[in-house]
């Protein structure tokens, strides 16, 4: 399939469109957890997790476990998802690959499969061909400040225009560090609100 991007595929997943195999690789370990959370809650009712949802180390599977894993049923839901991250942990030349690439030629329809690749690491060509996928790589000024002011909001933050220009000209691009600086933010501006 051709590349997409973590926005494209946030748009997809709120007009209800989920893929069989999502990709996901790039830098921003962060956004990449964020884009798997999001695939998840599209893909499943929060009461059927505990039965459809299985998130796995690449490191802890083996061609066997893998197959079981994607091939399993989902129980009384029209899905399950199944994440396996880090796939980098897999050999280049290791049997794992030979039956992941063959189950991509056909997915199961009743599975959602999101891979994860490690950062630093380049995307495995084969999958990329066979599954949606994307790159966390470094967002522009604009989607940097949609991601930090989406991202105060849920931590229940609203920030002035000023006040999102200073964050990111202080912290930086590196979402991980804005992230913990919104939660910091947002626990001192419980804290003062309840002494008030």
């Amino acid at each position: 399939m051709a590349a997409s991007s973590f926005d494209a595929i946030h748009k997809a997943l709120t007009r209800g469109e989920i893929t069989p195999v999502y990709y996901l690789g790039g830098d921003d370990e962060l956004r990449k957890d964020e884009l798997v959370r999001e695939i998840v809650d599209a893909a499943l009712d929060p009461g059927m997790r505990d039965f459809n949802l299985d998130v796995r180390a690449a490191a802890d599977l083996d061609g066997e476990a893998l197959h079981a894993l994607v091939e399993t049923p989902p129980m009384l839901s029209e899905r399950r998802v199944v994440v396996v991250k880090g796939l980098d942990q897999w050999r280049k030349n290791a049997k794992i690959w030979q039956v992941l690439h063959r189950y991509l030629e056909h997915p199961s329809p009743g599975t959602v499969l999101i891979l994860v690749q490690g950062a630093g690491e380049a995307l495995d060509a084969t999958v990329s061909r066979r599954a949606t996928h994307a790159e966390s790589g470094q967002l522009d000024p604009e989607q940097l400040d949609a991601w930090v002011v989406a991202r105060a909001r849920r931590v229940g933050v609203t920030l002035e225009r000023e006040a999102l220009d200073h964050l990111v000209r202080v912290v930086g691009a590196n979402t991980t560090q804005l992230a913990m600086e919104l939660e910091k933010l947002a626990a001192a501006i419980g804290e003062r609100s309840t002494t008030a």
